[in-house]
């Protein structure tokens, strides 16, 4: 059976991308504010930066996919393990070493072996150790990939959709834990809190499988867009003394919402129908989607450098400059590691 393709994924996962690299750049350099008519644009546009719960709503939804007609046994399961580490494992490990070596010679960082361990395993978000900040991601997608098979092992929608929502209260249960013993400050990422934003891809996928063409969310991307920013404000710092006895609560369920809204985005691109697949369909958008992965592993390199010769004071004008040489220098490097690391994964699907 052919696999059908999404060409407005890779457009969204360059949003996504884009996204994660700005709130980087944008919390290294202390969250300066740029404030006009009392509005903190810096603050307000740094719900982009929620580009890793993107990448989970679109891993939920491609992973759906991809077992939706299989049969769950020990071979089909460890091809598909297989898979997915020869996806992600190559430049990741890679990208290990180089920075690795950045940051012992270069930053004067002590590295333990057990801190490569960790890494090498992902097992770094149960020990919380990563060497690279955004290393905690690569774990909790490993999670997914070991887990999502046993989703399968139910074989009606319904089924399958219980069983998740039951997983999914389990995480926001952990979650509400860890986040009511310091609701401004700790934030969580064991696997199982992130649980309901891979099911909201999930639950895209068995609405896409049930009727593809006919979902269309009258609530369109604007829409979605709106309910991201919802689930932001539901975490910013700022409004939490706000919301009262609830803090711990809208904290919890800040990335549930957020997920939502990136969930109603991708089930409107993946309507032929939506005009928002105009824009996603650019070759700017479908060449930046397929170097996301590297844009991901790649971006705080960049950021690094650039604070280690910079400092850490930098005008408003500097950090929109130093986002922009961040996003090209993760763009070039990623093309090179793309067509020397990931490019053999991808000739060898195709065979």
């Amino acid at each position: 059976m052919t696999k059908r393709r999404y060409p407005s994924i890779e457009g969204l996962r360059t949003i996504a991308a884009m996204g994660v690299v700005w709130i980087h750049v944008w919390a290294r350099y202390g969250n300066p504010a740029l404030k006009l008519g009392g509005i903190d644009f810096f603050k307000a546009f740094s719900f982009v930066g929620n580009g890793v719960d993107f990448f989970f709503v679109i891993s939920g939804f491609l992973m759906y996919m991809n077992w939706y007609d299989k049969k769950v046994s020990m071979q089909t399961y460890f091809d598909f393990i297989k898979k997915r580490f020869l996806r992600i494992a190559p430049l990741y490990y890679v990208s290990l070493l180089i920075y690795f070596l950045f940051f012992t010679i270069i930053e004067k960082r002590e590295i333990g072996i057990w801190d490569i361990i960790c890494n090498l395993l992902f097992l770094n978000t149960i020990f919380k150790i990563n060497i690279v900040p955004t290393y905690w991601s690569l774990a909790v997608e490993w999670f997914f990939y070991l887990a999502i098979p046993l989703l399968f092992l139910c074989k009606f929608i319904k089924q399958q959709g219980l069983l998740l929502l039951v997983l999914s209260v389990l995480g926001l249960g952990r979650l509400y834990y860890i986040e009511s013993q310091d609701y401004i400050f700790l934030s969580d990422t064991h696997s199982l809190s992130f649980i309901p934003e891979f099911g909201w891809g999930i639950v895209v996928g068995m609405l896409y499988k049930l009727r593809p063409e006919k979902l269309y969310p009258a609530i369109g991307t604007i829409g979605g867009m709106f309910i991201v920013l919802l689930g932001r404000c539901l975490r910013w710092t700022s409004l939490l003394p706000f919301y009262g006895s609830y803090a711990v609560l809208c904290k919890t369920l800040s990335g549930t919402v957020i997920s939502l809204g990136f969930a109603i985005i991708l089930l409107i691109s993946l309507n032929s129908r939506a005009k928002s697949n105009l824009l996603l369909s650019k070759p700017f958008f479908q060449f930046s989607g397929k170097l996301s992965y590297g844009i991901y592993i790649w971006h705080i390199l960049f950021i690094s450098c650039l604070q280690f010769i910079s400092g850490m004071r930098v005008s408003n004008a500097q950090l929109v400059f130093y986002y922009i040489l961040v996003c090209l220098g993760s763009v070039a490097l990623s093309y090179i590691s793309y067509h020397t690391i990931e490019r053999y994964y991808f000739k060898q699907k195709r065979k």
